[in-house]
C-alpha cells in the first residue's frame, strides 16, 4: 500500500497531536523533527511507528534535509519558521502546510505565493491549525448558507486554570502575548481599520458550558484572510477572543512595566531582553497538557440575508 511521507517540525503540544493522530492511520509515514530531545522522547513514547529527528527549523541545510522526498511537511513549531520551512519546501517539490502566521505582512507575503505554487504543482495552505483554520471552514459554511452576506465574527472562547501555573498560554506565548498588546485590526466598508489593543470589551453568550464569557477584540489572522477569500463579501469582518479578568489584568501589568519589551537592558555587567525573561518563566504549552481545567470553543457568527 502506498503511504504518504509526512514531514511534521515541532514537537510541542500541538505537534505531540498531529503525530498522534497521523500515525494511526494506514496510509502515512511519519517523522518529526524537533529541537528539544526531551520533546522528541515524548513523542516517541507516545506516537508509536513515527521516526523522530533532531532537527534546528532556524536552519534550511537542515529543514532541507529533513523533508527531502515527503509528500507533505506541516509546521508544527513557531510561525516565525513559514518563510523558511516555504521555501524550501517549494525548493524540493514538497507540499506545505502551516498552523497560523506570525505577522499580518508575512501572512500576505505567503499569500502571495500562490501563482508560483501552482505553476509548481504544489499546494501550500497556510493558517490552517484550530483558529485560524477551523474558523475559517465554519466561516465558509456559514457564508454558503447565505444570499447576502453582511458580517463575519469570529469568537474564540476559553476558561482555562491551573492550580500549578497563575498564567498560561495554550500556545505558543509570545506569540499571543504580542497579539493581545498589538492594535487590533477589523475589516470594515471595505478597509482594514484599527482598535486599540484589548478593547471593545464584550460579554459573549457561548454554548454552554462556556456561557456568558468576556472576550476582547484582537488582531488575528482571518481578518486578514476572510474579507478577501470569502465567495460572498462581508461588509465586517472582526476577531475576539477570551480572556479571564485576571488574564487581561496581567497582560496589562506585563505591558505596562515593560516585560513585553524585545530590547535587552542593561542589567548589572549583562544584557536581558525582558520578555525572553518572562517567557522563560511561562511554561510551554507543552508542559501544561493534563495541568489544566475549563473549557474552550470556537464560535463563529455569519449575518446576512437569503431568499429561502
Amino acid at each position: 500500500m502506498f503511504a504518504l511521507k509526512l514531514s511534521v517540525i515541532g514537537a510541542g503540544g500541538v505537534g505531540q497531536v498531529i503525530a498522534g493522530h497521523l500515525v494511526r492511520t494506514k496510509e502515512a509515514d511519519v517523522k518529526v523533527g524537533e529541537i528539544d530531545r526531551s520533546r522528541l522522547r515524548e513523542v516517541a513514547k507516545s506516537c508509536t511507528g513515527a521516526t523522530t529527528l533532531r532537527l534546528d527549523a532556524s536552519d534550511p541545510t537542515q529543514v532541507g534535509r529533513f523533508i527531502n522526498r515527503s509528500d507533505v511537511v506541516i509546521n508544527a513549531s513557531h510561525p516565525r519558521f513559514n518563510k523558511l520551512i516555504m521555501q524550501q519546501a517549494f525548493k524540493r517539490k514538497v507540499n506545505y502546510l502551516d498552523l497560523a502566521s506570525f505577522t499580518p505582512a508575512a501572512l500576505t507575503g505567503q499569500l502571495n505565493e500562490d501563482s508560483r505554487w501552482r505553476k509548481r504543482g504544489l499546494v501550500g495552505i497556510v493558517t490552517m491549525g484550530e483558529d485560524p483554520g477551523l474558523s475559517n471552514i465554519m466561516a465558509r459554511r456559514g457564508v454558503d448558507m447565505l444570499d447576502r452576506v453582511s458580517e463575519v465574527r469570529v469568537r474564540d472562547g476559553e476558561t482555562s486554570t491551573s492550580d500549578t501555573y497563575p498564567f498560561v498560554c495554550l500556545f505558543a506565548p509570545d506569540v499571543f502575548l504580542e497579539e493581545a498588546v498589538s492594535p487590533a485590526q477589523y475589516f470594515e466598508g471595505g478597509e482594514m481599520k484599527t482598535a486599540p489593543a484589548m478593547s471593545a470589551k464584550e460579554i459573549y453568550p457561548f454554548p454552554q458550558p462556556l456561557g456568558n464569557t468576556p472576550v476582547y477584540a484582537m488582531d488575528h489572522e482571518e481578518v486578514h484572510t476572510l474579507p478577501f477569500y470569502l465567495p460572498k463579501k462581508p461588509n465586517y469582518v472582526d476577531f475576539k477572543l477570551a480572556l479571564t479578568d485576571d488574564g487581561a489584568s496581567a497582560i496589562k501589568l506585563f505591558h505596562g512595566i515593560g516585560l513585553l519589551k524585545q530590547e535587552p537592558l542593561q542589567v548589572g555587567k549583562t544584557k536581558v531582553s525582558p520578555m525572553s525573561v518572562l517567557l522563560n518563566l511561562l511554561p510551554p504549552p507543552a508542559l501544561i497538557a493534563g495541568k489544566i481545567r475549563g473549557n474552550a470553543g470556537i464560535l463563529v457568527e455569519v449575518r446576512g440575508e437569503t431568499a429561502g
